[in-house]
């Protein structure tokens, strides 16, 4: 018996995937790096490190120390942050969410967040659905992000359930891959994207495809 749903966050519950690359792009033209949407893409789901990691490898280059490349990620966090909080709302849930988390409150579902980013708290007071989840993972405490099954293993233990127990949904493949590890029957929501989304236990290609009986038969 299902009793437990776990979200990512951006692309499942809401979008701030677009500020993200705002700021990465403002950051990082500081360096003369003009990063683009295409290598944005690749990097998606990682963490914000891991991301900059990404960036650097991908423009080949090798010459920021540890302690330079957590303040470019800080100041990256920081132009972000002013974004967020000038640009989103509850409009900017995405279609279908709200019913959905609605209702499984209704069906007494406990619901956690399992995102790689820090500010879920923050996004998720800013678009008004916070007091619906039980737990909202700290990814400062996940010793492997994902594709590791580590972030999602401790949000079923922040809600006190089994994995066998609870359903996770991810919009990337990363995120699909973590799942799987962590026993945690998946669902992809695939945006229209072109990737190897059969590892997923169940495909929607957007958030108002999501119908809760559907997802509860896949039990």
């Amino acid at each position: 018996m299902i009793k437990g749903f776990i979200f990512d966050l951006d692309g499942v519950i809401t979008e701030t995937a677009e500020l993200h690359y705002l700021a990465w792009k403002e950051q990082m033209s500081l360096y003369g790096i003009d990063f683009t949407r295409e290598i944005n893409t690749k990097l998606k789901g990682l963490s914000r490190i891991e991301t900059l990691e990404g960036i650097l490898d991908a423009y080949k280059i090798d010459k920021f120390s540890e302690k330079e490349k957590k303040t470019i990620a800080e100041n990256k966090n920081n132009i972000y942050l002013k974004k967020l909080k000038k640009n989103l709302s509850s409009k900017d849930i995405l279609p279908g969410i709200e019913k959905l988390i609605i209702n499984l409150k209704d069906r007494k579902i406990k619901l956690a967040v399992a995102s790689s980013s820090t500010n879920a708290p923050l996004i998720l007071k800013k678009i008004g659905l916070y007091d619906y989840f039980d737990y909202i993972v700290n990814p400062k405490k996940i010793l492997n992000g994902k594709p590791f099954p580590d972030i999602y293993l401790k949000a079923c233990e922040g809600l006190n359930l089994k994995p066998s127990e609870c359903i996770g949904l991810e919009d990337a493949i990363l995120g699909v891959e973590g799942l799987n590890k962590a026993k945690i029957k998946s669902i992809a929501i695939t945006h229209g994207e072109k990737a190897e989304w059969k590892k997923a236990n169940f495909v929607v290609k957007c958030t108002n495809e999501l119908i809760l009986d559907e997802l509860l038969n896949m039990s």
